[in-house]
């Protein structure tokens, strides 16, 4: 479906205008502020309707009290009409003159996007491509992206405990480290009685030597000095020295053995700790993953508007390379197939600003438009009125240089 004719009255800055195109190029031409925009709006007004008149509430041309336009298509005639008080009719009929009930939704339901301009598409900033990419295709991603930010905040804090539970660990220097604590006061005990027994030796030795000494100078004292000779000979022959060398050493190290035995105690809580702190870490990793092969998933699944096109995290893709590195005929041709992809119905293309195509661009746009019969309209600053329908103080002054 495309325009067979276009009729505006009284539109903006239009007095009145009738444009019949002949091809699938339609070029609006003419200065600056002489009424080409107007032209181009009169098409959108008259089958968006309020929808495409968001800055323009009222579309009447300044001094006049009422404005109408009358765009005819394949099939159906779509007229438009407005009044200085405010008020909006809309009549939409077949080539027979049946009206239609419900002729606002009838147009909705085969207009496509009409405002989407691929000129403009092409050139817009690659954030801005896929914010209206997402937007055509129906695409809600921001709930994932505030998702995967809150998760990932999340992990980073949780990644700032495990690194802080790692760095409070305490060094084991003892390899082979006992399982319960040294006993000092026993070993202390020990090492006394050893002193005391190791002190009774010593004492018996002196004595037993003493009395060997006095046996010699005392007789009459030889009978119980034997008698303690065999006493403290059966003593000394039962006893055996203590070292306790060895157990004041023991002693020495006991504490050292203590602390180590302290140290791994609160190094297994630690441990017990950090692996509690590290699933936790773990499970917000595992959590973003999810989320974001549902948002890939969801991506892939996405109706684009056509084969090979994609959304990233920065911007859009063509065949897996970014927007912006296309070449300028490729961004030109993709955007154009974009545009085509959304107005599937109503054939019809708007490029709003024709003066920055060169010939071998516009030439592009011209065999897009063929290949796929699409009507191109295009809004193209001129002096010399040579291109298309020149328009002049609101009106058709000539038709490729031919006066109107």
């Amino acid at each position: 479906m495309k325009i067979i004719k276009l009729k505006s009255e009284n539109v903006k800055r239009i007095k009145a205008i009738e444009i019949t195109p002949k091809d699938n190029m339609v070029f609006i031409s003419g200065k600056n502020d002489q009424g080409k925009t107007s032209v181009m709006d009169s098409i959108w007004y008259a089958l968006e309707g309020r929808a495409s008149l968001r800055n323009t509430p009222v579309p009447i041309r300044k001094g006049e009290e009422k404005a109408e336009i009358t765009v005819t298509l394949d099939d159906i005639i779509v007229t438009r009409k407005w009044t200085a008080n405010d008020k909006t009719y809309l009549k939409v009929t077949n080539r027979e003159g049946l009206n239609y009930n419900s002729p606002q939704e009838l147009l909705d339901s085969f207009i496509g996007k009409l405002t989407f301009d691929p000129l403009d598409f092409a050139q817009m900033k690659e954030n801005e491509q896929r914010n209206l990419l997402l937007e055509v295709a129906d695409i809600e991603i921001d709930k994932w992206d505030s998702m995967i930010a809150e998760l990932k905040e999340h992990r980073r804090l949780q990644g700032q405990k495990v690194k802080m539970l790692s760095g409070e660990r305490e060094e084991i220097s003892l390899e082979r480290l006992p399982s319960d604590f040294v006993s000092i006061s026993k070993l202390q005990e020990e090492y006394e009685k050893g002193r005391e027994n190791n002190a009774n030796i010593e004492l018996t030795e002196e004595s037993l030597e003493q009395d060997k000494n006095e046996l010699k100078e005392l007789e009459e004292k030889i009978i119980k000095i034997k008698q303690d000779i065999e006493k403290e000979e059966n003593y000394l022959k039962n006893a055996k020295r203590v070292d306790t060398d060895s157990i004041k050493a023991k002693i020495n190290n006991a504490e050292n053995i203590n602390n180590q035995i302290r140290a791994k105690q609160r190094n297994e809580v630690m441990d017990k700790k950090q692996q509690e702190a590290q699933k936790i870490y773990d499970d917000f990793t595992k959590e973003i993953t999810r989320i974001m092969e549902d948002k890939e998933d969801s991506l892939a699944k996405a109706k684009m508007p056509i084969k090979g096109l994609g959304i990233s995290d920065t911007g859009v893709t063509y065949n897996d390379i970014p927007f912006g590195q296309l070449s300028s005929s490729e961004q030109l041709k993709v955007s154009l197939a974009i545009a085509m992809a959304l107005n599937p119905k109503l054939k019809v293309i708007r490029i709003t600003d024709g003066s920055l195509l060169d010939k071998e661009n516009m030439e592009i746009i011209k065999k897009m438009a063929e290949e796929k019969d699409y009507q191109v309209w295009v809004e193209k600053v001129s002096d010399e009125g040579e291109i298309g329908f020149y328009i002049e103080d609101g009106e058709v002054k000539s038709i490729n240089g031919k006066s109107n």
